[in-house]
């Protein structure tokens, strides 16, 4: 079991490194799913996406929501609630390995405000769902505005929901 996750996070860093070598499953977030603006220098967060297992021959299944800021900016804070529920469906759907998640903000390519949830495998209470604050206030400078807020999990083989309700303080 050891082995299996060691692996597993080598082969996601060696992919998330290289990203040519790894294949993976591609989703779509919800449709109501948006980055949004608040008012002048905040924006709004609100996403979910239901990952099912990857199809055969890739490591996990993703989901990228492609949003745009305003050029010349830089972020100043994230701030969030993230939610990551696994097994999701059923409540006697169990999985025979532990779930994990990666998600990260990137704006013009730069990657900011990761997160990585691990959950067990079991249906016993507080191993199904994990919620989680973040707080990320490191300012990152960019040009052109291009943003992704990108998810990846269920390496084992089971489904999983990720969502993410928050802000970002952004100033031109």
């Amino acid at each position: 079991m050891r082995f299996l996750r060691v692996s597993f996070f080598l082969a996601v860093q060696f992919c998330f490194v290289s990203q040519l070598l790894c294949q993976h499953s591609h989703v779509k977030f919800t449709p109501t799913s948006r980055v949004f603006r608040m008012d002048e220098n905040t924006w709004g967060i609100g996403a979910e996406t239901v990952l099912p297992p990857p199809n055969p021959g890739t490591l996990v299944t993703d989901s990228d929501l492609y949003f745009k800021l305003p050029p010349n900016g830089t972020v100043k804070k994230v701030q969030a609630t993230v939610s990551f529920a696994f097994p999701w469906g059923p409540t006697t759907y169990v999985c025979g390995q532990p779930g994990e998640v990666l998600a990260y903000l990137s704006i013009d390519g730069k990657h900011f405000a990761p997160v990585i949830q691990k959950l067990n495998s079991g249906s016993a209470a507080g191993s199904r769902e994990v919620t989680t604050f973040i707080s990320y206030d490191i300012p990152i400078k960019y040009t052109n505005g291009n943003g992704a807020l990108h998810v990846e999990a269920n390496p084992f083989g089971c489904w999983s929901d990720w969502e993410i309700q928050g802000t970002m303080r952004v100033e031109f």
